[in-house]
């Protein structure tokens, strides 16, 4: 969750990147883009649209750090801001051959919007230049640290909800906006904040690392092979990493909504309580491939944590969109869970997304075919899947609010219908979704066996509180049944 600041900063860049499109649209729509020699003529003019916006975004950028400094008495460090070259933008246009106006707009907004991220990561001193600067390299490049110049057109153009976004940033800086001899404050790190309802698997594995970044390459560093310490202090040159990013690039991707936020106190920056988050959903998802790994050594096919993080996210997603809906999907599809799922078996949203719970509790489950329809359409009963780690339990998912008469009608129907067809449900697993289960539901449910003689039950658990946990429940039977 992101305080007001960089909720602020956020949606400024969003609107300096929709007036870039808007405006970059138009202006592709007047050229020929197939015609090679007007593709030609067309780059001053898109070089100027992308760094009258880029300079916008570098502005909101500088705000929002002099806006974070601001509680510490203090205006923030301001980089000089990175140069665009026309040669970008024809790089850009041969990267884009063939694509539509729209398309082109599309990839041409990164180079907007990355200017702000860009401001953001390099306000912070490099810690290997810190080191290993000499005196008179560290005056230079102090020196350089002044507020951007000559952007008020540039900001004259911001559109309306960008300005606005600005305004409450400098409004909450307004306690040192008058202080002109302030000292220029440098963040101590910065991190990566997702922004979107999805964010690729990449993104994600980088936002959970958290505060981690103190300086604009260093989540890209590389250890340097033994004996080969170079002058940047055990990792390899600059030179040698940006090779190596030129290999394996790892720039923000296209459509990308992910922001970056300075640091400067470590246990109070914005986007703190999500990385936590995410530092778990990182750990879950790499023991349940460490789990697939074990089970099947041999036939395990490698695969990328970020291709991973990626189908986890994408299942979470499609699990909770269609979670109540009658629509099925085939697990398979995400790759992401450990379970055994039977080829073809398609689940609905509220199993897919109890599966991947269950598993985030260190569970694993094979689950249970359905049965083959019967030539009147009706199905006969079966259970849904075995709890391997619990003694291969087989047991029968019901999903409830957390009422106790819905749960006791759910069980006692099913146990008595499964019995009319010769089919035994006895192990049963309650899931309350997001609800909770509290003492007194909890009391109601122990009590189960002894209000329902007539469909007796052996074994209960109930996952809730959004699969945070699964308890069991300890059912209370009569003597003398």
């Amino acid at each position: 969750m992101l305080d007001d600041l960089a909720a602020a900063y956020a949606q400024a860049l969003a609107s300096i990147g929709g007036a870039f499109v808007e405006a970059f649209t138009d202006l592709l729509s007047a050229f020929d883009l197939s015609d090679r020699a007007a593709a030609e003529r067309l780059v001053p003019a898109a070089h100027r649209v992308i760094q009258r916006h880029r300079r916008q975004a570098v502005e909101a950028a500088n705000d929002y750090l002099d806006a974070s400094a601001a509680p510490f008495g203090a205006l923030a460090y301001h980089p000089t801001p990175e140069p665009y070259t026309v040669q970008a933008v024809r790089k850009l246009f041969r990267e884009n051959q063939g694509a539509t106006p729209e398309q082109l707009a599309a990839a041409a907004r990164r180079h907007v919007v990355m200017a702000g991220r860009r401001q953001v990561m390099r306000s912070v001193l490099d810690a290997e230049f810190d080191e290993f600067a000499s005196d008179d390299e560290r005056e230079r490049h102090e020196r350089g640290s002044v507020t951007l110049e000559g952007f008020d057109e540039a900001l004259a153009a911001v559109n309306d909800a960008a300005d606005e976004a600005v305004r409450r940033a400098d409004a909450a800086a307004e306690d040192v906006s008058d202080v002109q001899d302030a000292p220029r404050l440098r963040p101590v790190g910065w991190a990566r904040v997702l922004q979107g309802k999805y964010s690729c698997g990449f993104c994600i594995m980088l936002a959970a690392r958290g505060a981690v970044y103190s300086s604009a390459d260093a989540a890209q560093l590389v250890a340097a092979e033994a004996g080969k310490k170079s002058r940047e202090g055990g990792f390899l040159s600059r030179r040698a990493r940006t090779e190596l990013r030129k290999k394996n690039p790892r720039a923000f991707h296209e459509n990308c909504d992910c922001i970056v936020v300075p640091v400067f106190d470590p246990e109070n920056w914005s986007g703190r309580a999500e990385q936590q988050r995410l530092a778990k959903f990182y750990r879950d998802t790499v023991e349940k491939e460490d789990r697939k790994y074990e089970a099947d050594p041999e036939g395990y096919e490698p695969v990328k944590i970020s291709t991973v993080l990626s189908r986890e996210a994408e299942a979470w997603q499609e699990a909770e969109r269609l979670d109540g809906k009658e629509e099925q999907v085939d697990p398979k599809y995400y790759g992401a869970l450990a379970s055994e799922i039977p080829d073809g078996e398609r689940l609905y949203g509220h199993e897919l997304l109890f599966l991947l719970r269950f598993e985030a509790l260190g569970n694993k489950a094979r689950w249970i075919e359905r049965p083959a329809p019967d030539k009147d359409g009706g199905m006969k009963p079966s259970n849904d899947f075995v709890w391997l780690n619990n003694g291969e339990l087989v047991s029968e998912l019901k999903s409830s609010k957390n009422k106790y008469s819905t749960i006791k009608n759910r069980i006692s129907d099913a146990v008595k219908k499964a019995r009319l067809h010769g089919v035994q449900k006895e192990n049963f697993v309650v899931d309350l979704g997001v609800r909770r289960l509290d003492e007194k539901l909890m009391r109601q449910m122990q009590t189960y066996n002894l209000r329902n003689p007539q469909a007796l039950i052996k074994n209960l658990y109930v996952m809730h509180s959004g699969g945070q946990h699964l308890t069991q429940i300890h059912l209370e039977n009569n003597k003398n049944s």
